[in-house]
């Protein structure tokens, strides 16, 4: 899972981005090292913008927007060790900055400390309850520390916010997955296959773990939850159930005809579940989607890591099937409560 800590900083680089450019109030020397600085980061010359912001912290020591932008600096360029200190004076002072709290989350989950890091992050949480990437990165530390149920629950918060971004539907789906609740897996692998790239290294992987849940044996999995065991039994059944008796299928159509009958089934079904939030977020919004004519191209779409060539020939040949899903994910709302 360490490929997400990239992911982790590239975002908060451009939700910093306030932070980094606001007024910084200090001695005249001070200011004008920090303004110095700040032009160094527009330049993203930040060895250089480092270097001005240790020089104003010497003329004054405690002053947090200057350590902030110093800590900054550093953690973008890897020096993960030498940043905390920053944070941790920031976060001594009264009325800090809450962002800190999310960096140190950060460096203890590189380090692996992972019951640090969720302790820095749902302090980030409580103090920016609003700020998605908050939420998201405390439900990876979750999940990296085993504990899959509050890592979904983290990141039910963070789809709330933005829905807009693919990495908190995986991780939602691979919590639920960790904990056998294969529907709610199943949906939240096929929100973020639909809506990232093919060419990123985990839409493979998610891929993947899709196929697994349409036909695992529920008697063997090692789950004792009722509702993981309901999830389970149903979506192979149903699974099955949409291809037996048909030949000469290809993996399209099979897939196709499988989502399109289990998206139905977990829609019966999911008042059980006892998640308001999955009922309305995915449960509704993919019955609905099974509903249209779109599920051959949504089929296209979320394997396109698999035969890429065959699939990127189908896409060209098919604008208006395209055009055509494009706008119903486009227009369609996903209710969240």
């Amino acid at each position: 899972m360490r490929a997400y800590h990239k992911f982790f900083l590239t975002g908060f680089v451009l939700l910093s981005s306030s932070a980094l450019f606001a007024q910084t109030a200090g001695t005249p020397d001070a200011l004008q090292l920090v303004a110095e600085g700040k032009q160094f980061l527009k330049e993203k010359k930040t060895a250089e913008a480092a270097g001005k912001f240790a020089e104003a912290l010497k003329i004054d020591p405690v002053n947090t927007n200057t350590l902030f932008l110093e800590g900054f600096c550093l953690i973008v360029t890897g020096r993960h060790d030498e940043a905390l200190p920053y944070f941790e004076k920031i976060i001594a002072v009264p009325n800090n900055i809450p962002m800190a709290y999310a960096y140190i989350g950060d460096i203890h989950s590189i380090r692996r400390e992972y019951d640090q890091a969720i302790a820095s992050y749902s302090k980030a949480a409580a103090l920016m309850p609003r700020n998605s990437q908050v939420w998201y990165t405390l439900g990876l530390a979750y999940l990296q520390s085993g504990k899959s149920a509050q890592a979904q629950a983290a990141e039910v918060e963070s789809i709330k916010i933005n829905a807009h971004t693919a990495n908190n539907q995986q991780i939602y789906a691979i919590s639920a997955f960790a904990q056998g609740k294969n529907a709610e897996a199943l949906l939240g692998f096929a929100s973020y296959l639909v809506s990232t790239s093919p060419k990123e290294n985990t839409a493979a992987e998610s891929y993947r773990l899709l196929k697994i849940i349409l036909k695992s044996n529920p008697k063997g999995a090692a789950v004792t939850d009722p509702i993981a065991k309901i999830q389970q039994a149903l979506l192979v059944k149903t699974a099955a159930e949409a291809v037996a008796g048909k030949a000469n299928l290809t993996s399209v159509d099979s897939l196709s005809m499988q989502l399109t009958s289990v998206f139905k089934a977990i829609k019966a079904q999911q008042d059980q579940y006892g998640s308001p939030f999955f009922s309305k977020y995915y449960g509704d919004y993919f019955s609905a989607l099974a509903a249209t004519e779109n599920m051959e191209t949504f089929a296209h779409l979320i394997s396109r890591n698999q035969q890429p060539a065959e699939t990127e020939a189908w896409i060209k040949d098919h604008p208006d099937n395209i055009k055509a899903l494009t706008d119903w994910l486009k227009d369609t709302k996903r209710e969240i409560e």
